[in-house]
C-alpha cells in the first residue's frame, strides 16, 4: 500500500473529487444520465449538484476521500442498498434517461441484494492506481459493511473493464448474476454488467 494512504470523510471541499469517482467508476453512464441537462453546464458540474442532496445515496455522508501528502488521489460512494427505494426524487434526473439504469436495477432485482452495502463507486486517480489506494478504499467499504451488520458488500461492473473485474475478484468477489449493459454513445464498454458479491 502506498505509504502515507489515509481514508476519511468526505467534505464540501471534496466534491469536485467525488464527482471524478461517479464518472470514472460508471464507465460512461453518468456521462450518458447528465450531459445536456443544463445550458452551459458540463456533465460533471450536474454531478456535483448530487452531492448537495442530504438524504440520498450520494450524501456525503456516503462518501470518503483517499488522501496522500494531503493530495486526493481517489474516492469511494457507498451505502446501504434500501436506501434506494427512501431517497427523495432526483431532481436531475430526466425520465426520458431512467432506461439507463433499467440493466442495473435488474441485477439487484434478479440477484436478491437488497439487505446489503453497495459500493457504487470506487476509483482512483490515475497516476496512483495499482499503489494500494483502491484497496485502502475497498477496506473502508468491507469495514463499514461489517460495522452495520450487513452480511454482503456489493457492487456492479462491466464486464468488459477487465482491470477492475480482476481486482475485485482479487478482493473475494464473485459473480451472482448479470445483464446487458445499457447502450448509449457516451458509454465505454458494451457487453455485460456484472454483479459481484463478497461475504462477510
Amino acid at each position: 500500500m502506498t505509504a502515507g494512504v489515509r481514508v476519511r470523510a468526505a467534505t464540501e471541499c471534496d466534491i469536485s473529487d467525488l464527482a471524478y469517482v461517479l464518472m470514472s467508476a460508471s464507465g460512461g453512464v453518468m456521462e450518458a444520465l447528465y450531459h445536456e441537462l443544463i445550458p452551459g453546464q458540463g456533465a460533471k458540474q450536474v454531478i456535483e449538484r448530487l452531492f448537495s442532496r442530504a438524504a440520498a445515496s450520494t450524501a456525503l455522508a456516503n462518501c470518503w476521500v483517499a488522501e496522500c501528502e494531503g493530495q486526493v488521489v481517489g474516492g469511494l460512494n457507498a451505502f446501504s442498498l434500501a436506501l434506494f427505494d427512501a431517497e427523495p426524487p432526483n431532481p436531475w434526473l430526466r425520465e426520458d434517461r431512467q432506461g439507463l439504469l433499467t440493466p442495473f436495477r435488474a441485477l439487484f432485482n434478479d440477484a436478491g441484494c437488497e439487505a446489503g452495502y453497495y459500493v457504487r463507486a470506487v476509483a482512483v486517480y490515475s497516476k496512483f492506481r495499482g499503489s494500494g489506494v483502491g484497496e485502502a478504499l475497498m477496506a473502508q467499504a468491507h469495514n463499514d459493511t461489517r460495522i452495520n451488520r450487513f452480511s454482503r458488500t456489493c457492487l456492479a461492473v462491466f464486464a468488459d473493464n477487465t482491470p477492475a473485474v480482476g481486482f475485485y475478484r482479487r478482493l473475494g468477489y464473485t459473480e451472482v448474476a448479470r445483464h446487458p449493459a445499457p447502450k448509449h454513445r457516451l458509454m465505454r464498454y458494451q457487453g455485460d454488467t456484472l454483479l459481484l458479491v463478497r461475504e462477510v
